[in-house]
């Protein structure tokens, strides 16, 4: 004859097992969520250790650009949104340096003419009376064509500013479409 004698003990052996195996199974699945997320973490701190140089002004440091998920799209964002600024700014930089060297220029040449107007104009006013007529007359004539002389430049600055000013809106819209 065969006999079985069960008690309560293995009953208690397999609740035991059972919780067992559950933290286990827990332990595993959180181990391994874990280390996805430890290697994203990872990345998002070195994208925040590089946004900190950007801040501190070096445009020239490059995004480390890895993966293909969101976050190394918004990486491929940064880096190309640093680009723009660093282009942008060295576009101001020219443009500054251009105004000042087109306002130097302007500055020179309009002085001369004024210079001319306003010295043939106080020979006029202070030996009006001791000059005789066709000295007058060259004076008049120098006077009229320095302030044509003037007018010109004047004209030619407007015109050259109103070209530059079609080509900056140009390049901005250009820059707008890319």
């Amino acid at each position: 004859a065969l006999v079985f004698l069960t008690g309560m003990y293995t009953y208690q052996f397999f609740n035991y097992a059972l919780i067992v195996e559950f933290l286990l199974s827990f332990l595993l699945f959180t181990g391994i969520i874990m280390a996805g997320i430890r290697s994203t973490m990872k990345y998002i701190r070195t994208l925040s250790a590089e946004i900190v140089i950007l801040e501190g002004g070096n445009l020239d440091y490059r995004i480390t650009v890895t993966g293909s998920d969101e976050m190394s799209v918004l990486a491929n964002g940064l880096d190309s949104m640093r680009e723009s600024i660093r282009d942008k700014i060295s576009q101001e930089a020219e443009l500054i340096r251009l105004n000042q060297s087109m306002i130097t220029g302007l500055s020179h040449d309009l002085r001369t003419p004024l210079t001319s107007i306003s010295g043939n104009a106080g020979i006029l006013m202070e030996k009006s009376i001791a000059l005789n007529e066709e000295k007058k007359q060259e004076l008049y004539s120098s006077i009229y064509d320095d302030s044509m002389w003037l007018i010109n430049l004047v004209e030619n600055l407007l015109s050259v500013t109103r070209i530059e000013e079609g080509r900056l809106n140009l390049n901005i819209t250009d820059d707008l479409v890319d």
